[in-house]
């Protein structure tokens, strides 16, 4: 064969890995976010029922009330990026599967649930992700590509 791989394929696999792991900004924000929230509450109201009126607890109350809707807002932010992530890579695989796709690329685009694809230039069966997305040479010639 002419060409040679840019990369070997253990270099390629781990950029893979790398570019298809969730970008979870702040994993923990989620398990925290609620916690705070109500225990700022908490302490707000037992601040109103407390006799002498123990702004201690106001104030404590207000700062984990503010924590929790930082984390809220982190952890809902987190979850639309996500969301926006994946919307993005289901319409490459879309695109590579038709007009757009590794030269490389034998069969069907791989989707990481179950659609296989080989890849000439490596010798190996494209299993675990769909690795053409990260191809560095498509064609994008009108039709069927050769499969």
């Amino acid at each position: 064969m002419e060409d040679s791989p840019k990369e070997n394929l253990e270099n390629l696999k781990a950029r893979v890995r790398k570019l298809e792991k969730p970008n979870r900004s702040s994993p923990v924000s989620g398990r925290i976010a609620w916690p705070l929230t109500w225990a700022g509450l908490l302490f707000i109201v037992i601040h109103f029922f407390s006799p002498g009126g123990a702004y201690a607890l106001l104030v404590f109350g207000s700062i984990l009330l503010c924590a929790g809707i930082f984390f809220l807002v982190v952890h809902f932010t987190s979850a639309k990026s996500e969301e926006i992530e994946a919307e993005d890579k289901a319409k490459r695989i879309r695109e590579r599967s038709g007009s757009k796709r590794c030269i490389y690329l034998e069969g069907k685009i791989p989707d990481g649930k179950g659609t296989i694809g080989r890849c000439r230039l490596y010798e190996f069966d494209m299993v675990e992700h769909p690795y053409c997305l990260y191809c560095r040479e498509y064609t994008t010639g009108k039709g069927s590509p050769r499969v």
